[in-house]
């Protein structure tokens, strides 16, 4: 497969000098297949062609539109020659770097296609699948936070759920970004996952009441995981990624399953180098059954007005209810 860049593409046509209105174009591999950079002209704007037969794009097809993005439709030709052109243009150059990235990655899915109706059927599938990540993130990337966050879930994932749950399992019971009230569910148990990075007295910190509540599960578990954060070294969040896709190579539902819910994270592959420069290494951890006497609050325990409640847990105070990791399954 081609790593051809639509970056390249477009700083080759915008030093091209056309003074011309509309939209100069570059075509892209593979050969067979109807895409193009385009770059727009007097607005000095990237754009992502494709071009198909008629027949492949009935004029019925309802369109995705974003606050980044739009579709402009255009009939080239005429009668058996007539094609169908879509041109994914951005909504303002205040767009521009999370455009260059989604186009990319549009443009990396569109090279599997095997015919015009496969392109078509793929663009329209990925240009949804960025609607909605639009809607939830104002960035590529992710914030440091949920750069922590993610790496401890994901960790947890690695070590402790694939080596004890069948792959399909395993990923299920990841949350991501599901809006979920614990990180992982499974098997009527549920594990909320903490990770901590610089707190000497082991605090972590609740945002949601719900975290710590065990409403509808059989058991609730919290999974503290110590780490430290290393400039050039450790283990960084794309080769750890990298670890589970290995891990999950022979199992092709649960790696679909798995990419699209690190990309709904808000994690991007052609980002990775964004998340290169600092790794992480594993402290120590601790496992918690949260039952009763734990140290929490409560949602039906506050008084009546009570809302919007952040809280911290000292885990020095939850000794009496740390189990062993391997106690939750």
């Amino acid at each position: 497969m081609s790593n051809e860049s639509l970056i390249e593409k477009w700083e080759e046509l915008s030093s091209s000098g056309n003074a011309e209105s509309g939209i100069t174009r570059l075509k892209l591999t593979p050969d067979s297949l109807g895409m193009y950079a385009g770059w727009q002209y007097p607005e000095n704007l990237p754009a992502f062609i494709v071009e198909v037969p008629a027949q492949d794009l009935p004029d019925n097809i309802d369109l995705p539109e974003s606050v980044g993005f739009e579709i402009d439709r255009l009939d080239i030709g005429s009668g058996d020659n007539l094609s169908k052109r879509l041109i994914l243009k951005i909504r303002g150059s205040s767009y521009l770097d999370i455009y260059k990235v989604l186009a990319q990655d549009i443009y990396e899915h569109l090279k599997t296609a095997g015919s015009n109706t496969e392109l078509v059927r793929i663009f329209i599938a990925q240009l949804y699948r960025w609607q909605e990540f639009l809607k939830r993130c104002k960035s590529s990337k992710l914030s440091r936070s949920l750069i922590i966050g993610l790496w401890g879930e994901l960790w947890f994932l690695f070590s402790v759920l694939l080596p004890k749950l069948e792959p399909d399992m395993a990923v299920a019971a990841w949350q991501g970004s599901s809006g979920s009230n614990q990180d992982f569910e499974f098997s009527g148990k549920a594990v909320e996952v903490k990770t901590t990075t610089s707190n000497p007295h082991e605090k972590i910190f609740i945002s949601n009441l719900r975290q710590l509540e065990p409403t509808g599960l059989d058991d609730l578990y919290l999974h503290h995981q110590a780490v430290v954060i290393h400039r050039g070294a450790g283990q960084t969040l794309p080769s750890l990624i990298s670890d589970i896709r290995q891990a999950l190579n022979s199992f092709p539902a649960a790696l679909n399953t798995f990419n699209e819910k690190v990309f709904n994270y808000g994690y991007i592959d052609s980002e990775a180098d964004y998340y290169k420069e600092e790794g992480f290494a594993p402290l120590h951890n601790g496992t918690y059954k949260v039952e009763e006497g734990f140290p929490r609050l409560m949602q039906d325990e506050l008084p009546d007005g009570v809302g919007d409640v952040k809280y911290s847990v000292v885990l020095n105070a939850c000794h009496d209810f740390q189990i062993n990791t391997d106690d939750i399954f």
